[in-house]
């Protein structure tokens, strides 16, 4: 019974893998085919936003797109996400920031679906479905 018991938790294991590498596989062949023009293919078009409102406030307790006036409008546990990692890690450095961003966004993703997978999986979902409802 024990051995019948793991191999089912293998197999779940394994069916949440697959719908992480799933997700995230697409956005990393296209950074390794195209390098930084790859990125651009996965990015909304408000992404440089968020950028620059970190890039400008990284030295401000306020938000700010041009360094002047304060801004509203967007995510702000995001913005201030990026703001503080900005601040600590990246000097102006609008390359690495790009790259520092699609990365983590991979991350986020991939792990949103793994953690989304396991709990329809372990909810008694078909896992072949699952896998397909998660992955875009």
């Amino acid at each position: 019974m024990k051995i019948i018991e793991s191999n089912k938790k293998i197999e779940k294991f394994l069916y949440v893998l697959i719908s992480g590498i799933f997700v995230s596989y697409p956005p990393l062949i296209s950074w390794i085919s195209f390098g930084v023009d790859g990125i651009f293919k996965y990015f909304a078009s408000d992404a440089f936003y968020y950028i620059a409102i970190a890039n400008n406030s990284s030295w401000s307790p306020l938000f700010s797109f041009d360094g002047e006036y304060p801004t509203n409008g967007f995510h702000p546990l995001f913005q201030v996400y990026i703001k503080v990692i900005f601040n600590i890690f990246f000097d102006n450095n609008i390359e690495k920031q790009v790259i520092f961003i699609y990365f983590n966004s991979i991350i986020l993703l991939a792990a949103s679906s793994i953690l989304i997978s396991y709990s329809l999986i372990k909810l008694g979902y078909s896992k072949v479905l699952t896998v397909i409802t998660v992955v875009p």
